[in-house]
């Protein structure tokens, strides 16, 4: 057991501050690191403010790390790599200049309760394999103005994001999966504003459930199963059912290019008093 085991705000929290070392040397300066092969770790209520890595770089398994700030890390706020069966809530990232909170290659996970703002690159990302995680299952992570993309699965399989919270992507997708990821449950999220992208972007994955979802003011469209490459694999055997879409600037929903065996069900599209899709309902 490390840390206070204090709540947000305890004057007996942990505190590591690396702002005043930005001009130094480099090297791997984490605010808090652990190598591989560690297990049963209570990790409790530290903050970290400015490292020039990540924030909190670990490595673990069936461990539970809760209650931690994070403040303009020169790279990722907080990152799981090569980490199983861990319980990961209550987080805070703020100002990372790269991803807000990261799983790298990991498996059985549960992240919730947590909270990004301002990331540079996505405010939370799955990827690496990182397989069969629960992400917000257990409760709401709120993913608030980010760079690139809210929440990004990747080239991973079986992972649920269900019952988040993504507001203001000012570059890329409210969520997105791609890169071969299959068998992916998207459930019950919110998205709201996003200025460049899509709500929620499928592109070149199989066998994804996109279902429940409320969608609001995105640039593109609503939610797009795509491919980035004409002739690419496109997105099979997807279902996208019972979402609601209200204002996109294309589409409410988009099957892009090799597309193909897809159901799309009981969705309400430009039902929401903010208005409807500005060119197709389905295109």
């Amino acid at each position: 057991i490390i840390g206070s085991g204090g709540l947000p705000g305890d004057p007996t929290q942990t505190i590591i501050d690396f702002s005043a070392n930005q001009s130094g040397p480099g090297g791997h300066l984490a605010g808090f690191r652990t190598s591989s092969s560690v297990s049963g770790l209570w990790l409790r209520d530290f903050v970290l403010r400015g490292s020039m890595q990540a924030g909190m770089d670990v490595a673990v398994t069936q461990s539970d790390i809760w209650c931690h700030t994070v403040k303009g890390p020169s790279a990722v706020g907080i990152r799981a790599e090569a980490s199983a069966q861990n319980t990961l809530h209550v987080l805070q990232v703020e100002d990372s200049a790269a991803i807000g909170i990261e799983l790298h290659g990991g498996s059985a996970n549960r992240l919730f309760d947590s909270y990004t703002l301002r990331s540079a690159d996505a405010g939370i990302m799955v990827h690496g394999g990182s397989n069969g995680n629960l992400i917000g299952v257990d409760g709401a992570n709120v993913v608030e103005a980010s760079g690139l993309h809210g929440i990004k699965l990747q080239d991973s399989v079986g992972n649920v994001v269900k019952d988040n919270q993504v507001t203001t992507v000012t570059l890329g997708n409210g969520i997105s999966v791609s890169n071969a990821a299959s068998q992916n449950t998207i459930d019950h999220n919110t998205v709201q504003t996003v200025t460049a992208g899509s709500g929620i972007l499928v592109d070149n994955c199989s066998s994804q459930q996109v279902i429940n979802n409320i969608i609001n003011g995105t640039f593109v469209d609503g939610i797009a199963l795509t491919t980035l490459q004409e002739g690419g694999k496109g997105c099979t055997g997807c279902t996208i059912q019972n979402n609601t879409i209200g204002m996109a600037g294309r589409a409410g929903i988009a099957l892009g290019v090799n597309s193909d065996s897809n159901q799309l069900r009981l969705n309400q599209i430009g039902t929401l008093p903010a208005g409807a899709p500005l060119a197709d309902g389905i295109h």
